[in-house]
Parts: structure tokens; sequence; C-alpha cells
């Protein structure tokens, strides 16, 4: 028989701390230095329980304590009780350090071998927490993140992107993330640099390395939905960028573009290393090469410490 939670409504926590001490002691005086009081107002506790509940926990004499077979019953409950009251401080504890929860994060297609390392490490160092990964777009992050949909966004935009398009500028555009609002944060977290993804019988794929130049005259393939930005001549470099650079929805399709000829990708080195296909070949930029930074996304306003705990979890990756 096992005493139900709502029939020790009438306890106090610290009642059945002192109760289960000196069930497992049977001896008052070590129970009262286990619960850090004296034994008289121990002794007065547990009279006073017995007396509210109109029954014995304890047979008692000059030389021994028992349980009673109505102890047992109590005893059995009580430690039920103490545990799950133990456990929900654990879990709060957690919860306050980041530990513990539900973590929503997005990503989007072609993400390189880190971002797998910083799930890893999440799932192996914080198993408290319940993580939910989606694939979204840059677009479709922002309106979850606004609606509270998803907690984390990792998205990635190419940056120092040199297209010889105006000889009366020297800046270089930035297919960047566009304007995000005032409501969301953008981390940047690290930078890599980028291969071409040609097809095998481009004329350029029978070298080892590719200088920069060499692409002047050819479409470029990029993974995402970012916007092109460029100081005082933006809407000259939009135009340039929009006509010659195609925002491809995945990897898998920038790579079927690519060996069909219809342009050279652009994937971050480490992402691009993984690729193993017989109708694309991967080579290395010298020089002037672009560079792709992964951003963590994440709403102004939201401070939970699981968030948090990942933020710091990235930053820690990327430095290291």
């Amino acid at each position: 028989m096992c005493m139900e939670l709502h029939e020790l409504r009438h306890f106090e926590l610290r009642e059945l701390y002192y109760f289960v001490a000196v069930a497992e002691e049977l001896h008052f005086a070590r129970a009262a230095e286990r619960v850090g009081i004296q034994q008289s107002p121990l002794s007065k506790a547990i009279t006073a329980m017995e007396q509210r509940l109109g029954v014995r926990l304890f047979a008692r004499d000059r030389r021994r304590t028992q349980l009673t077979a109505v102890g047992q019953v109590l005893l059995n409950s009580a430690r039920r009780v103490i545990a799950e009251v133990d456990q929900a401080r654990l879990d709060l504890l957690a919860a306050a350090a980041g530990r513990a929860g539900r973590l929503r994060i997005a990503i989007v297609d072609g993400f390189q071998p880190r971002i797998a390392g910083l799930l890893r490490q999440t799932y192996q160092e914080d198993p408290g927490i319940h993580v939910q990964v989606v694939q979204q777009s840059l677009s479709e992050q922002r309106r979850l993140l606004r609606a509270g949909l998803i907690d984390v966004g990792l998205v990635s935009a190419i940056s120092d992107l040199p297209l010889a398009w105006n000889h009366d500028c020297n800046c270089a555009p930035v297919l960047g993330l566009g304007d995000l609002g005032e409501d969301i944060d953008a981390r940047p977290l690290w930078r890599d640099a980028s291969s071409a993804i040609l097809a095998r019988d481009h004329s350029l794929a029978g070298m080892t390395e590719i200088e920069w130049e060499a692409l002047n005259s050819s479409p470029l393939l990029i993974v995402g939905d970012g916007a092109a930005a460029c100081g005082s001549c933006s809407t000259l470099v939009q135009h340039h960028v929009r006509s010659r650079v195609h925002h491809i929805a995945t990897v898998g399709l920038l790579l079927t573009l690519a060996a069909c000829g219809k342009g050279v990708g652009l994937l971050a080195q480490a992402l691009a290393g993984t690729i193993h296909r017989d109708d694309v070949v991967v080579r290395p930029l010298l020089r002037r090469r672009p560079r792709i930074t992964t951003y963590l996304l994440r709403r102004i306003d939201d401070e939970a410490p699981v968030v948090a705990r990942f933020l710091e979890r990235a930053r820690k990756l990327a430095q290291s």
C-alpha cells in the first residue's frame, strides 16, 4: 500500500524530511544530527505528526526505535515525494543555467561540418535540452523568430565579393542578410573561405587552383536568399549582382545546375570538401576569394538561459 500525494497535503515538506531521517536512522539523536536540529524539537515534531494523523509511526522505548506498519506506508510515499521535490529543484537549477528546456533551431541548407559539431556538443553536454532542428530559408527564419516559433536561426552570407562591374567603383558587394529589423540580433560566428564548384567539362576544371578573376564572366550560384548591398552605389550593385548572382534554394540544386554548366557554384571550403560527385569538380580560389560568414539569429528580447548558453557555446567553437 502506498499513500497518495493528495493524502500528504497536510504535511510540511520539512516534516517529511524529519520523518524520513528518523525512519532510516531509527535513532533520534543521529536523525537530529542528520537534519541539523536538536533532538528535542525533532521528537516533538514526530509526536505532533502522530497526533495530527491519529496513528503511531514509531514504536519506541528506552532501548530502541522501530517503524510501525503504518509508518512504513508513510515512508514509501515520503521518499517518493522528497525525490520528486529534489528532482524539481534540480530541473529548476538546470533550466536557470540553460541546461534544460526546449531549443528550436532553424538552419539553411548548405552548412559546413562546424554546425554539426555545434549541435553534437549541445546533445552531449546538455542532454536535458530537447533540441528541435528544422531547415528554413533566411526569410522564413525571420518570420518564425518574430512569431516565437523558433529560438535560434543559423544562416550564412557571402562577403568580400569582388565583382568587376564598374571601373569607377572599387567597393566589394556583400550578399548579406538584408534588413533584419530592430527586433532581431545577428551575431557573426565565423568566416570561411569559399571554393568553386564547376562542371567536370568546364574550361577551368583542369586547373588545381583558380584565380578569382578567371570567373569574371561566369554566372555565380549561391545558396540562400540574401540581399546585395554596397555603400553609395547600392542600386547599381544590386542590379549587377542580380544579373550575375543566382540564389539557389539547396546545395543539391546548386550542384545540379553547376554540373549542367549553368554557372559556377560558391560554397564554404569545409562544405565543398564533403562533396563527392562525378559530374562536378571542387577547386580552391586564390587571393581575392569571397568569404562566407555564418551568423546566429535570435530575438533581441529573448533572455532565455538555454538560448544564451547555446550562443556562448557557438562563440567558443568559433574561437577554437
